[in-house]
């Protein structure tokens, strides 16, 4: 197989493309290994804000609305801020790292007018509704005859704390009685008296 050999009109066909070539090469500063992309810049996220509301005084119409507004947002971290007349106040997202609300106001004086810093105040605590059940508990305390050892307390306090009704039991052999808190509703100070005398004992008026 002889060998291909290009004849000089292909040559003459394929010179423009080479000249466009050899012109770019000769364009980069130090040829194509020079050709660099340049990464994504990683994304920032944006920085913490807060907001503030400034009370205004001395804005009389749209131009007094339009040069404090200027005067706020040429702060660098102001994010926003939204300026009324009715009512006279400006509520400011900004950056705390790059800017304070002391300078806002310095920039408002400087614009002609006046601010002042409203309090903020703290949200108010949800109510919580009384508990029915527990403010309608009641105490009564027994005054107990016949009671010699532990075993009479351990008695009564189980007889006790098996009625209905009863939340908790104290009784104590010195001096000799029972602290009962209860449930109206359940029981009452008369039931609890004879569920003693059931088990053997006394109540003393």
């Amino acid at each position: 197989m002889k060998p291909f050999t290009p004849s000089s009109s292909r040559l003459a066909a394929f010179a423009p493309i080479l000249s466009a070539l050899l012109l770019i090469a000769a364009a980069l500063p130090s040829g194509l290994s020079s050709l660099s992309i340049a990464s994504p810049k990683p994304h920032t996220p944006p920085a913490h804000t807060k907001q503030i509301t400034i009370d205004l005084s001395g804005l009389h119409c749209g131009g007094c609305v339009e040069s404090t507004t200027r005067a706020i947002q040429s702060l660098p971290g102001v994010q926003k801020a939204n300026v009324t007349l009715d009512p006279q106040r400006a509520i400011v997202t900004y950056a705390p790292k790059q800017v304070t609300p002391q300078q806002m106001l310095l920039a408002i004086e400087k614009a002609g007018y006046k601010g002042v810093i409203r309090a903020e105040t703290a949200p108010a605590k949800p109510r919580t509704p009384p508990n029915p059940q527990a403010t309608s508990n009641q105490k009564v305390t027994l005054k107990i005859a016949g009671m010699s050892c532990g075993g009479c307390v351990a008695r009564i306090t189980e007889a006790l704390q098996k009625t209905k009704g009863v939340l908790h039991t104290q009784v104590t052999l010195e001096p000799p009685q029972a602290i009962v808190s209860f449930q109206p509703k359940l029981t009452n100070p008369s039931q609890l008296a004879q569920i003693i005398r059931d088990a053997g004992y006394r109540v003393l008026p």
